[in-house]
């Protein structure tokens, strides 16, 4: 069975020697890291739908301007 080990400050520490207190520090740091993670990939999926939604839309009001064009020039 291999030991777990954490690195700080370039020192190996086995998991099993850290205190039950210093052990639940490295939990909330281990679940802050894959909070960040995630919400960097939230991120991410929230700019290309902001930018897909803003091209839709002046695509959208482009085609309404180049429509009135044409019927003002049929007239």
């Amino acid at each position: 069975m291999t030991d777990t080990t954490v690195t700080i400050n370039d020192t190996e520490y086995s998991v099993e020697d850290l205190t039950d207190e210093q052990r639940n520090l490295l939990a909330h740091i281990e679940q802050l890291r894959g909070k960040q993670a995630n919400l960097r990939f939230q991120f991410t999926e929230t700019e290309v739908a902001l930018s897909a939604f803003t091209n839709m839309l002046v695509a959208s009001i482009t085609n309404e301007e180049e429509a009135a064009e044409e019927e003002i020039t049929e007239e």
